[in-house]
């Protein structure tokens, strides 16, 4: 069982750790048969996956399609979407203070 850490700052801006991106994309590479790629038919899902709760809109623009084998995405190009969906990826983990005021 994956469990991603992740959390909300603002309603418009998440932080996701670089190694729970990472996990997953070797998951869905797995599925997809270890090319080091993913397919766009399973974009959303990875998205989803991430902790995100993405739009068809948003996949669409970023590579998405609607059937299996038209576009692969590479590592590189899920995290440019990622950063569409305004989406902070950071190395490490994060404690954030809460002072309660």
């Amino acid at each position: 069982m994956i469990v991603l850490m992740y959390f909300r700052i603002s309603c418009d801006l998440v932080f996701i750790m670089w190694s729970d991106v990472r996990e997953v994309f070797d998951l869905f590479d797995f599925w997809d048969g270890r090319d080091g790629l993913v397919d766009g038919f399973k974009l959303g899902d990875f998205l989803r996956c991430c902790g995100l709760n993405p739009t068809v809109a948003l996949v669409n623009e970023n590579g998405g399609t609607k059937k299996l084998g038209i576009n692969t995405l590479s590592p590189s190009r899920i995290i440019l979407t990622l950063y569409s969906a305004k989406v902070i990826i950071v190395p490490h983990r994060i404690i954030i203070w809460y002072t309660g005021r």
